[in-house]
């Protein structure tokens, strides 16, 4: 996760407004995991910003991501508006930001500062300062 850190505060993105209330803490939105995130991913894909990925739009139950392979070999969903195609390039695409697909690992019942979401994830930072991406439906905003 040393990787996540250093390229944590690179990572800019704006989110999907969530049409849910938050609980605030410190006048951050906060939530509570309701349901464990165990990825199975080994190898993020990390992107920076401007670099040539490689895409196809695949069948899966989040829409707005493209699955996209990196040149340096490592694959990973990247959200659709993250990226450019390029029009003398099929399957090419220009990334527009930097971008990790990190999955954060996570436990039932812990709190999470939510910083930003997109395509129906959330891209979480625990009380430890570990990041990643959770799924929004393992987190409820509303629980205390």
């Amino acid at each position: 996760t040393n990787i996540i850190q250093i390229l944590g505060g690179a990572v800019t993105i704006i989110g999907v407004v969530i049409a849910q209330k938050m609980q605030s803490k410190e006048g951050k939105k906060m939530a509570i995991v309701v349901k464990d995130h165990d990825p199975e991913e080994t190898s993020p894909l990390i992107m920076k910003k401007g670099e040539i990925l490689y895409g196809e739009r695949r069948a899966t139950e989040y829409s707005g991501w493209i699955w996209c392979t990196h040149p340096s070999g490592t694959t990973g969903w990247v959200p659709e508006e993250y990226l450019q195609e390029v029009s003398d390039s099929p399957s090419s695409f220009k990334s527009l930001r930097h971008y990790s697909s990190f999955e954060l690992p996570v436990q039932k019942g812990i709190s999470v500062e939510i910083m930003y979401t997109v395509s129906s994830w959330a891209w979480v930072k625990t009380e430890t300062d570990a990041e990643g991406w959770v799924p929004l439906e393992n987190l409820d905003s509303e629980t205390p």
